[in-house]
Protein backbone atom coordinates (compact mmCIF):
# COMPACT_ATOMS: atom_id res chain seq x y z
CA UNK A 1 0.00 0.00 0.00
CA UNK A 2 1.44 3.44 -0.88
CA UNK A 3 2.33 5.95 1.80
CA UNK A 4 -0.81 7.73 2.98
CA UNK A 5 1.00 10.78 4.35
CA UNK A 6 3.37 13.32 2.92
CA UNK A 7 6.65 11.54 3.56
CA UNK A 8 8.78 14.62 2.87
CA UNK A 9 7.10 17.05 5.21
CA UNK A 10 6.08 16.90 8.86
CA UNK A 11 4.68 20.31 9.80
CA UNK A 12 3.48 18.95 13.15
CA UNK A 13 6.97 17.67 13.83
CA UNK A 14 8.44 21.07 12.98
CA UNK A 15 6.00 22.79 15.31
CA UNK A 16 6.87 20.41 18.11
CA UNK A 17 10.60 20.85 17.63
CA UNK A 18 10.22 24.62 17.68
CA UNK A 19 8.11 24.43 20.83
CA UNK A 20 10.73 22.25 22.51
CA UNK A 21 13.52 24.61 21.48
CA UNK A 22 11.57 27.59 22.83
CA UNK A 23 11.01 26.07 26.28
CA UNK A 24 12.50 28.19 29.04
CA UNK A 25 12.13 26.31 32.30
CA UNK A 26 13.99 26.81 35.58
CA UNK A 27 13.69 25.24 39.00
CA UNK A 28 12.98 28.57 40.67
CA UNK A 29 9.30 27.66 40.71
CA UNK A 30 7.33 24.51 40.04
CA UNK A 31 5.97 24.28 36.50
CA UNK A 32 3.77 21.16 36.49
CA UNK A 33 3.47 19.23 33.23
CA UNK A 34 5.14 21.20 30.46
CA UNK A 35 3.04 21.68 27.32
CA UNK A 36 5.70 20.05 25.13
CA UNK A 37 5.49 16.88 27.22
CA UNK A 38 1.72 17.01 27.25
CA UNK A 39 1.42 17.16 23.44
CA UNK A 40 3.96 14.46 22.61
CA UNK A 41 1.48 11.63 23.11
CA UNK A 42 -1.03 13.41 20.84
CA UNK A 43 1.63 13.71 18.17
CA UNK A 44 2.48 10.01 18.41
CA UNK A 45 -1.20 9.01 18.38
CA UNK A 46 -1.80 11.10 15.28
CA UNK A 47 1.19 9.66 13.41
CA UNK A 48 0.36 6.08 14.36
CA UNK A 49 -3.19 6.49 13.10
CA UNK A 50 -1.87 7.81 9.81
CA UNK A 51 0.44 4.81 9.45
CA UNK A 52 -2.09 2.26 10.65
CA UNK A 53 -2.84 0.86 7.19
CA UNK A 54 0.46 1.74 5.57
CA UNK A 55 3.23 -0.71 4.67
CA UNK A 56 5.60 2.01 3.54
CA UNK A 57 9.07 1.49 5.05
CA UNK A 58 9.98 5.06 4.12
CA UNK A 59 7.03 6.48 6.03
CA UNK A 60 7.84 4.41 9.12
CA UNK A 61 11.48 5.49 9.06
CA UNK A 62 10.52 9.15 8.76
CA UNK A 63 8.00 8.91 11.58
CA UNK A 64 10.45 7.08 13.86
CA UNK A 65 13.06 9.72 13.09
CA UNK A 66 10.57 12.40 14.12
CA UNK A 67 9.83 10.54 17.37
CA UNK A 68 13.55 10.45 18.16
CA UNK A 69 14.19 14.10 17.37
CA UNK A 70 11.36 15.37 19.53
CA UNK A 71 11.98 12.93 22.41
CA UNK A 72 15.68 13.83 22.45
CA UNK A 73 14.66 17.47 22.80
CA UNK A 74 12.27 16.67 25.64
CA UNK A 75 14.87 14.77 27.60
CA UNK A 76 17.40 17.51 27.00
CA UNK A 77 15.07 19.81 28.95
CA UNK A 78 15.22 17.43 31.93
CA UNK A 79 18.99 16.99 31.63
CA UNK A 80 19.40 20.77 31.51
CA UNK A 81 17.52 21.04 34.79
CA UNK A 82 19.75 18.38 36.34
CA UNK A 83 22.89 20.19 35.23
CA UNK A 84 21.64 23.42 36.84
CA UNK A 85 21.35 21.92 40.35
CA UNK A 86 24.88 22.90 41.42
CA UNK A 87 23.95 26.58 41.12
CA UNK A 88 20.63 26.36 42.97
CA UNK A 89 19.64 26.68 46.61
CA UNK A 90 18.04 23.64 48.34
CA UNK A 91 14.46 24.84 47.73
CA UNK A 92 15.13 25.28 44.02
CA UNK A 93 16.79 21.86 43.80
CA UNK A 94 13.68 20.35 45.39
CA UNK A 95 11.55 22.14 42.77
CA UNK A 96 13.83 20.68 40.10
CA UNK A 97 13.28 17.16 41.39
CA UNK A 98 9.51 17.76 41.31
CA UNK A 99 9.51 19.10 37.73
CA UNK A 100 11.63 16.21 36.49
CA UNK A 101 9.54 13.63 38.35
CA UNK A 102 6.21 14.93 37.08
CA UNK A 103 7.29 15.27 33.47
CA UNK A 104 9.24 12.00 33.46
CA UNK A 105 6.26 10.18 34.91
CA UNK A 106 3.89 11.85 32.45
CA UNK A 107 6.02 10.77 29.49
CA UNK A 108 6.28 7.22 30.80
CA UNK A 109 2.60 6.78 31.63
CA UNK A 110 1.32 8.35 28.42
CA UNK A 111 3.77 6.99 25.86
CA UNK A 112 4.29 3.46 27.22
CA UNK A 113 0.97 2.42 25.64
CA UNK A 114 2.76 2.46 22.29
CA UNK A 115 4.89 -0.62 21.63
CA UNK A 116 7.08 0.92 18.95
CA UNK A 117 10.71 -0.10 19.82
CA UNK A 118 11.87 3.48 19.30
CA UNK A 119 9.39 4.69 21.91
CA UNK A 120 10.07 1.82 24.32
CA UNK A 121 13.66 3.04 24.60
CA UNK A 122 12.47 6.48 25.68
CA UNK A 123 9.79 5.26 28.08
CA UNK A 124 12.43 3.16 29.85
CA UNK A 125 14.63 6.22 30.08
CA UNK A 126 11.73 8.29 31.44
CA UNK A 127 11.07 5.65 34.12
CA UNK A 128 14.73 5.64 35.14
CA UNK A 129 14.79 9.42 35.41
CA UNK A 130 11.55 9.44 37.40
CA UNK A 131 12.80 6.74 39.81
CA UNK A 132 16.12 8.54 40.29
CA UNK A 133 14.52 11.85 41.20
CA UNK A 134 11.83 10.24 43.35
CA UNK A 135 14.63 8.74 45.44
CA UNK A 136 16.49 12.06 45.60
CA UNK A 137 13.31 13.95 46.47
CA UNK A 138 12.46 11.51 49.28
CA UNK A 139 15.97 11.65 50.76
CA UNK A 140 15.76 15.44 50.73
CA UNK A 141 12.22 15.88 52.03
CA UNK A 142 12.63 13.63 55.08
CA UNK A 143 15.26 16.03 56.38
CA UNK A 144 12.47 18.41 57.36
CA UNK A 145 10.88 16.39 60.19
CA UNK A 146 13.95 14.34 61.20
CA UNK A 147 16.92 16.49 60.22
CA UNK A 148 18.98 16.41 63.44
CA UNK A 149 18.34 12.72 64.00
CA UNK A 150 19.39 11.84 60.47
CA UNK A 151 22.46 14.05 60.77
CA UNK A 152 23.48 12.35 64.03
CA UNK A 153 23.35 8.84 62.60
CA UNK A 154 25.00 9.95 59.36
CA UNK A 155 27.85 11.20 61.53
CA UNK A 156 28.11 7.77 63.14
CA UNK A 157 28.12 6.13 59.71
CA UNK A 158 31.07 8.31 58.74
CA UNK A 159 32.90 7.36 61.93
CA UNK A 160 32.34 3.68 61.26
CA UNK A 161 34.28 3.98 58.04
CA UNK A 162 37.47 4.34 60.10
CA UNK A 163 36.50 3.20 63.63
CA UNK A 164 35.28 0.00 65.18
CA UNK A 165 31.72 -0.25 66.53
CA UNK A 166 32.80 -0.16 70.16
CA UNK A 167 34.89 2.99 69.62
CA UNK A 168 31.94 5.18 68.59
CA UNK A 169 30.61 5.65 72.13
CA UNK A 170 33.93 7.09 73.26
CA UNK A 171 33.63 10.08 70.93
CA UNK A 172 32.32 13.14 72.78
CA UNK A 173 29.87 14.05 70.02
CA UNK A 174 28.52 10.49 69.85
CA UNK A 175 28.68 9.11 73.37
CA UNK A 176 25.65 7.74 75.24
CA UNK A 177 24.65 11.12 76.62
CA UNK A 178 24.76 12.68 73.14
CA UNK A 179 22.64 9.82 71.82
CA UNK A 180 20.07 10.16 74.61
CA UNK A 181 19.92 13.92 74.05
CA UNK A 182 19.19 13.62 70.33
CA UNK A 183 16.65 10.84 70.81
CA UNK A 184 14.82 12.89 73.44
CA UNK A 185 14.02 15.43 70.71
CA UNK A 186 12.06 12.83 68.74
CA UNK A 187 9.35 11.22 70.88
CA UNK A 188 6.42 9.55 69.17
CA UNK A 189 4.14 12.62 69.25
CA UNK A 190 6.77 14.89 67.70
CA UNK A 191 7.57 12.42 64.93
CA UNK A 192 3.92 11.88 64.05
CA UNK A 193 3.23 15.61 64.00
CA UNK A 194 6.24 16.18 61.78
CA UNK A 195 5.10 13.51 59.33
CA UNK A 196 1.58 14.92 59.19
CA UNK A 197 3.04 18.30 58.24
CA UNK A 198 5.32 16.61 55.73
CA UNK A 199 2.35 14.90 54.10
CA UNK A 200 0.62 18.26 53.71
CA UNK A 201 3.77 19.66 52.12
CA UNK A 202 3.98 16.80 49.63
CA UNK A 203 0.33 17.37 48.69
CA UNK A 204 1.19 20.97 47.81
CA UNK A 205 4.28 20.02 45.84
CA UNK A 206 2.58 17.82 43.25
CA UNK A 207 -0.31 18.55 40.91
CA UNK A 208 -3.38 16.34 41.11
CA UNK A 209 -3.08 15.55 37.40
CA UNK A 210 -0.40 12.90 37.77
CA UNK A 211 -1.70 11.54 41.07
CA UNK A 212 1.82 11.13 42.42
CA UNK A 213 1.13 12.13 46.02
CA UNK A 214 0.31 8.60 47.32
CA UNK A 215 3.27 7.15 45.41
CA UNK A 216 5.65 9.72 46.87
CA UNK A 217 4.22 9.23 50.36
CA UNK A 218 4.77 5.47 50.14
CA UNK A 219 8.34 6.18 49.07
CA UNK A 220 8.79 8.42 52.11
CA UNK A 221 7.43 5.78 54.48
CA UNK A 222 9.59 3.04 52.97
CA UNK A 223 12.69 5.23 53.30
CA UNK A 224 11.84 6.12 56.89
CA UNK A 225 11.31 2.48 57.87
CA UNK A 226 14.64 1.57 56.27
CA UNK A 227 16.32 4.35 58.24
CA UNK A 228 14.53 3.26 61.42
CA UNK A 229 15.91 -0.26 61.20
CA UNK A 230 19.35 1.14 60.44
CA UNK A 231 19.17 3.35 63.55
CA UNK A 232 18.20 0.32 65.65
CA UNK A 233 21.10 -1.67 64.22
CA UNK A 234 23.60 1.12 64.92
CA UNK A 235 22.40 1.50 68.53
CA UNK A 236 22.66 -2.24 69.10
CA UNK A 237 26.15 -2.43 67.60
CA UNK A 238 27.69 0.76 68.97
CA UNK A 239 25.92 1.09 72.33
CA UNK A 240 25.52 -2.53 73.52
CA UNK A 241 23.81 -3.16 76.86
CA UNK A 242 22.85 0.52 77.11
CA UNK A 243 19.07 -0.08 77.06
CA UNK A 244 18.79 2.98 74.81
CA UNK A 245 15.92 2.79 72.31
CA UNK A 246 14.30 5.09 69.79
CA UNK A 247 11.44 7.21 71.10
CA UNK A 248 9.09 6.16 68.31
CA UNK A 249 8.16 2.96 66.51
CA UNK A 250 7.56 1.87 62.94
CA UNK A 251 3.84 2.21 63.63
CA UNK A 252 4.41 5.95 64.05
CA UNK A 253 5.92 6.05 60.57
CA UNK A 254 3.05 4.27 58.84
CA UNK A 255 0.43 7.01 58.79
CA UNK A 256 -2.54 6.67 56.45
CA UNK A 257 -4.67 9.57 55.24
CA UNK A 258 -8.30 9.44 54.23
CA UNK A 259 -7.83 10.61 50.62
CA UNK A 260 -5.17 8.03 49.76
Amino acid sequence: MPCTIDCNSFPTQAEQLKAVADVKVTAKKRAGILDVFRTYKNFVSHMERLLENSTSTQARELVDSAYKQIADGLFEILFFLEKSFDDLDPKEVLNGHIIIMENGHHFYSQVSIFKNPVLVKYTKQAKQIYDKHLSLYVKTIIQRPLGKLLEFFEGIDQLLQTRKDEEVGYQISYNKNALRKILAQYPSAVVRKGLEQLHERIDKHFSDEEGLQPVVWRGVQEELITRYHHFESVIKRCYPQSDITLGFTTEDLIISFAHE
